[in-house]
């Protein structure tokens, strides 16, 4: 039975190759794309308002981690406006606010914080922002914390001296009874100023500064979108295409299976004839599944503001897309087996390399290169941009010629590998 089993399994060349391919695959995605401590790579722009030696410090720590660009803030409002756009264009991935003030509090011991602006259309980027920007000023933060701890010291350490001098000019002052005792009422007075002065530093001490002396606030440029609108697009981008690779590339084999191409050419059907059909049945489905995501989200407390036409469109064009890449599965594949593993293959790296599971943008740049040829991300775009910002066709024009591109070279490649079938 185990020769059996081998001898079947060795016949069976192209399951073999895909299972094979399968781990060499995603064993390479995993070791070189998650590789999200080297930031040298990521491009940050920051406006400082502060301008002073503690600012500077939080500038040097963030240069040895990001790609840092200093705008001039000479007007901070357009400063700000400028960090923000180009944040929204993709020219930055991050972009960092020191306010004004920012060295005093840090110098009187109070909280103080840097703003942190990223793109929070891009899920789960804000995340990795938070964590990568403390990472950067980590080393500066534990100087602070020391300096504060031993300022504190020393400064408890004078109030127990200044004590002490207070006690002992009233001593002097109890043995001399003298009616003239002008000297030491100034010495006394000169004590106690400086007792005052010590105990309100420690009175007026933000307790948050002991702890963390720097607060890093991440802010989404688009005002902190709702993360379910954005789980949305994403899990309805992920749905479409695991349906449609499945159900398009198994109703192939069912074809050919039954000589359907056979009848088709003798009745001089057109493959693109062929294509549509199964293409206008799918997207009958993905709408249906689109509505049913929609109200299941819209009943947890989701908030969107759609452009209709853009999403229809982008549907549309999603499930084309697709629908094309499930028949040039079934073209290639001889069983539904071979078709069910070669959708996994593709569909795995596809999730990997779309920003689902950690952002496009932290990724090493030949990586991130390879990352954007995928369609999945900008469909994700697509759909997320329609549901949460009203885009119009002009906004999105970069990503519907990219998708069309793709249904264009897929519709020429299944329509060759139909007339060689």
């Amino acid at each position: 039975m185990i020769k059996k089993e081998y001898f079947l399994l060795m016949r069976r060349k192209k399951f073999l190759a895909l299972v094979m391919l399968l781990p060499l695959i995603l064993g390479i995605i995993f070791s070189t794309v998650p590789d999200l401590t080297r930031l040298e790579s990521v491009d940050l722009i920051m406006c400082d308002f502060d301008n002073t030696t503690e600012s500077l410090r939080v500038i040097k720590g963030i240069e040895q981690e990001f790609n840092l660009k200093l705008l001039e803030p000479q007007n901070p409002e357009q400063c700000l406006s400028n960090l923000q756009y180009l944040i929204k264009q993709d020219k930055y991935l991050i972009g960092i606010e020191i306010p004004k003030g920012f060295g005093w509090d840090l110098e009187n011991m109070k909280q103080t914080q840097l703003r942190v602006y990223y793109d929070d259309s891009k899920f789960n980027l804000g995340m990795y922002v938070f964590l990568f920007v403390n990472q950067a000023i980590d080393e500066y933060k534990t100087e602070l914390l020391t300096k504060g701890k031993n300022e504190l010291k020393d400064k408890t350490s004078n109030l127990y001296d200044s004590t002490q001098e207070i006690n002992s000019i009233l001593v002097e002052i109890k043995k001399a009874n003298l009616p003239f005792i002008s000297d030491y009422v100034e010495n006394l007075i000169n004590s106690f100023n400086e007792f005052s002065s010590l105990i309100s530093l420690i009175h007026n001490m933000d307790t948050r500064f002991l702890s963390n002396p720097i607060w890093v606030n991440t802010l989404g440029v688009y005002g902190n979108v709702n993360s379910l609108g954005v789980s949305f697009a994403i899990i309805f981008v992920i749905l479409n295409l695991f349906t449609l690779f499945m159900i398009t590339s198994t109703s192939v084999i069912r074809d050919k299976s039954q000589n359907y191409f056979v009848r088709l050419k003798t009745n001089k059907v057109f493959s693109i004839e062929y294509f549509f059909s199964k293409i206008s049945v799918f997207t009958l489905l993905s709408f249906i599944q689109l509505i049913i995501l929609f109200l299941v989200f819209l009943i947890q407390g989701s908030t969107f503001k759609i452009n209709i036409l853009v999403l229809f469109l982008s549907v549309l064009l999603i499930t084309t897309l697709n629908s094309l890449i499930g028949i040039s599965i079934g073209l290639v594949s001889n069983n539904e087996t071979i078709a069910i593993l070669l959708s996994l293959i593709l569909t795995l790296p596809f999730l990997f390399l779309s920003g689902v599971f950690a952002p496009i943008d932290l990724f090493p740049k030949a990586i991130r290169f390879v990352a954007k040829l995928f369609p999945l991300s900008v469909e994700i775009n697509l759909v997320s941009k329609s549901v949460l910002f009203k885009s119009g066709f002009k906004e999105l024009s970069n990503s519907f010629n990219f998708l069309i591109d793709y249904v264009v070279g897929f519709l020429l490649f299944n329509s060759i590998i139909m007339r060689k079938k």
